[in-house]
């Protein structure tokens, strides 16, 4: 065998190409005689030039064997790598969360809290106010449901409420389209009476 390397090593040489990539040159010593021995250590590559210089029934044989057991060394080595790399990311998300998830949950409720409703977001508010009392709204209505919102979340304007607590309170501003709607139809029936 060690001859067959040599020859291929000898004619890929006289062709002007290089074969460190397919081999590599290395030693070792016979436990009976204690003698030093040349050996090759063959990449896959390497291999595959000298299995295909190989004829016969035993060489097609042999390189069956080694395609069967190449195959199954490669599925081995595949099922380690993903065993390995989805046993790595456990470990990662596992040490992040515990170590930076709750500083997360710490600074985000901290956002929470000091968050206020953007321009957009009263802009939206208002609209919603506006068309929930419809074509009949009166003058200052939308101002009465604003204030009796406030009033009920503490607040003198909008941005005096965190934006979660208004998110988690807007019943309230329901509640309160309902009350102005229901004081106006009273009104109404009050002007029929008199």
């Amino acid at each position: 065998m060690v001859r067959d390397i040599e020859n291929l090593i000898e004619g890929i040489a006289k062709s002007g190409d290089t074969y460190n990539h397919l081999l590599m040159e290395n030693e070792y010593q016979n436990e009976q005689n204690k003698q030093i021995y040349k050996k090759y250590l063959l990449t896959r590559d390497g291999f595959t030039l000298l299995a295909m210089g190989f004829t016969g029934q035993k060489a097609l044989k042999w390189k069956l064997k080694y395609i069967e057991a190449f195959n199954k060394m490669e599925k081995a080595l595949k099922e380690i790598y993903h065993i390995s790399e989805t046993a790595i990311v456990n470990n990662v998300m596992a040490h992040l969360e515990t170590r930076f998830f709750p500083e997360i949950d710490n600074r985000l409720s901290k956002y929470e809290e000091n968050y206020r409703p953007t321009h957009a977001n009263k802009i939206s508010i208002n609209s919603y106010i506006k068309e929930a009392l419809g074509e009949l709204q009166e003058i200052g209505e939308v101002n009465l449901v604003k204030q009796r919102v406030l009033l009920l979340l503490n607040a003198e304007a909008w941005q005096d409420i965190p934006y979660e607590k208004l998110i988690k309170n807007m019943h309230l501003i329901d509640e309160s389209i309902k009350a102005v709607k229901n004081f106006r139809t009273k009104r109404q029936l009050s002007f029929i009476e008199e």
